[in-house]
């Protein structure tokens, strides 16, 4: 049951995320972070998508600052008021990860 809710939390979360970025985004961050695979350099991601690592870096930046910023989303905060257990605990003023030992099933 716990595991259900989980990879369904994390569903929508890849949702909500789909709908922030471009798909050129989501490839990159995937691709940077290994998401759905390995890791990729700066360079072998320029070779496959035919435009400079430069480029690259600066795709994977934006994107990365969409999630920060817009990552206050109305969906976003709808999806994480549905599943206040994913929400960071605070502790002496400074914020910690929450680690949950199903975190692998949405890969």
């Amino acid at each position: 049951m716990e595991t259900t809710n989980t990879c369904e939390f994390f569903c929508d979360f890849v949702d909500v995320i789909k709908s922030l970025l471009t798909t050129r985004q989501l490839y990159i961050l995937d691709g940077r972070f290994g998401i759905t695979g390995e890791k990729k350099t700066l360079k072998r991601l320029s070779k496959e998508l035919k435009i400079s690592p430069e480029r690259v870096r600066q795709i994977e930046y934006t994107a990365r600052r969409i999630l920060k910023y817009r990552g206050r989303s109305k969906n976003l905060q709808e999806l994480l008021r549905r599943n206040p257990e994913w929400l960071p605990r605070m502790k002496s003023g400074l914020h910690k990860k929450v680690s949950h030992e199903n975190s692998s099933c949405w890969l």
